[in-house]
């Protein structure tokens, strides 16, 4: 606690809430947030990379497209990974027309 720098009190409050995101014993569900480019494809690719990495997409939201941008929303079934958080964004990074991959949440 001392080298946390953090009182007893919180410590105990919080201690069963905390955990390392690539803890595999933890998060079992994430939400990603995509800016792809508004081509024909594009979402077949980025769902094909997810269930390469052994994810199951559980929601889909994908806003209109503006200026030849979608903004996509993915929330997934994380437990049967082998692979890091991390290393998921990472994957969608590196797909063609891919322009951005943001963690929003996780649980």
């Amino acid at each position: 606690m001392q080298k946390a720098g953090i009182s007893r009190n919180t410590y105990y409050k919080y201690k069963d809430y905390v955990f390392s995101a690539d803890s595999p014993t933890v998060g079992r569900h994430v939400v990603l947030s995509l800016i792809l480019k508004d081509e024909a494809g594009v979402l077949n690719s980025v769902l094909t990379r997810l269930s390469e990495l052994h994810t199951s997409v559980l929601t889909i939201s994908q806003a209109l497209p503006i200026a030849h941008k979608a903004n996509v929303l993915i929330s997934l079934d994380i437990s049967q990974i082998t692979v890091s958080i991390d290393e998921i964004t990472k994957e969608l990074k590196e797909l063609d027309h891919v322009r951005s991959v943001h963690m929003d949440a996780m649980d």
